[in-house]
């Protein structure tokens, strides 16, 4: 699917059929949507970090050998040891 990702903001009007993921206190701090968009509520859509561990509560992608490939923490900060595709290009 293609999309742009967003952060930085608020993550406040994912739209209808998104996946959204939401603090302890039920607030919104990501969501990707229908179209493919992809927006975190802090830090930034960068990618190829060394290591994706996270200090807090997350939403954790591992790989097949159980490492985190990715993260988005509780307060919507975005982890990617790959590379982020958007609109279907390398960024």
């Amino acid at each position: 699917m293609k999309g742009k990702c967003y952060s930085g903001g608020n993550c406040n009007s994912p739209g209808a059929n998104s996946f959204i993921i939401r603090n302890a206190t039920n607030t919104n701090v990501a969501f990707i949507n229908s179209t493919g968009d992809l927006c975190i509520k802090t830090g930034t859509c960068s990618d190829e970090s060394p290591s994706c561990n996270p200090a807090n509560n997350a939403f954790i992608i591992r790989d097949s050998f159980n490492q985190n490939v990715s993260y988005i923490d509780n307060t919507g900060d975005l982890c990617l040891k790959g590379t982020l595709i958007q609109n279907g290009n390398p960024q």
